[in-house]
């Protein structure tokens, strides 16, 4: 029996411009222009998942897309706007998304939830070392099955088991920012849709699975980029929390969330399978709703250093 296609949500493909990077929603026919980006200088890349062939690169942004289309995720690709420049320089997206808002303590009774269930799989992907030019496009793949429960959007049930499985079905890999990036396997195609009401935008985000060309690093490009996502985070979707994490151990990646602004939350221990095959504890940052304005000015003041 024919499958019918199920488009994305409306709140799930913003386009995001700044006078450095556009942000754009991912499409199939990015694959070449991430492919040259990602194989650019892979040196850099130490904690990093990012597809080094074109039919791994196919099937990252395949399944970005199909976990889009269900509500999931909000995948982009990044251009360089800066003169003499051009073209695709990275990746990042909004992921783990959650679709409550606070009721003051006052529950509604007789109202129903619905839910969804949606069938999936992830991959473990292990990229070679970094500066290992032999190895660079090895990946070995361990892949996973089982399905998620997704409350529907304005439910205001305790939906930690959505956010569980949200996280869950992000593929464990480390990226620039330290946060799961999408393996070189895809995911299942879910074998129902996001049937409820995905009208409304999420209330709780995560910014991640970010990596950008060597190129595109330290000029202000991922500064910009985050800046972008913050504010259609809070100022569009009136979100309450944007969380960010990285491996315990990306000092640099810790340190970069830190002067963003990102406020230390605790370290999850053992919370995913880390890229060298080991057990990754993952530092947690979030900001919150109240506290952007500050964080959106400090942004700002380091762009126009640049």
């Amino acid at each position: 029996m024919d499958t019918m296609p199920v488009s994305p949500p409306t709140w799930a493909t913003p386009i995001l411009s700044g006078r450095l990077t556009r942000l754009e929603p991912l499409r199939p026919d990015h694959v070449d222009g991430l492919v040259r980006a990602a194989t650019e200088d892979r040196r850099s890349y130490e904690y990093t998942g990012v597809p080094a062939t074109r039919k791994a690169m196919a099937d990252y942004v395949e399944t970005a897309l199909a976990e889009r289309d269900h509500g999931l995720v909000v995948p982009f690709v990044l251009h360089d706007l800066r003169p003499g420049r051009g073209g695709i320089v990275g990746c990042t997206r909004f992921l783990d998304l959650d679709f409550w808002r606070p009721t003051g303590g006052q529950g509604e009774q007789g109202r129903t939830f619905q839910h969804v269930t949606i069938s999936h799989s992830w991959t473990d992907a292990h990229t070679s070392p970094a500066g290992d030019s032999s190895l660079a496009s090895t990946v070995t793949v361990r892949t996973v099955t089982g399905s998620t429960t997704i409350a529907s959007r304005g439910d205001t049930e305790d939906s930690a088991s959505s956010r569980e499985a949200a996280e869950e079905h992000t593929r464990p890999c480390r990226t620039t920012d330290g946060d799961p990036a999408c393996s070189a396997t895809p995911a299942a195609s879910p074998s129902s849709s996001a049937s409820g009401d995905l009208s409304t935008p999420p209330s709780v985000v995560e910014v991640g699975a970010t990596w950008l060309a060597a190129s595109a690093q330290r000029t202000g490009i991922n500064v910009e980029a985050k800046l972008l996502l913050l504010g259609h985070a809070f100022d569009t979707w009136n979100a309450l929390r944007v969380c960010l994490k990285t491996d315990v151990r990306n000092h640099r990646s810790r340190m970069a969330i830190e002067r963003l602004g990102g406020r230390f939350e605790g370290i999850r221990r053992a919370h995913m399978l880390a890229i060298d095959g080991t057990a990754r504890d993952s530092a947690y940052y979030s900001i919150l709703g109240e506290e952007w304005p500050q964080v959106r000015t400090s942004l700002l003041a380091r762009l126009t250093r640049n």
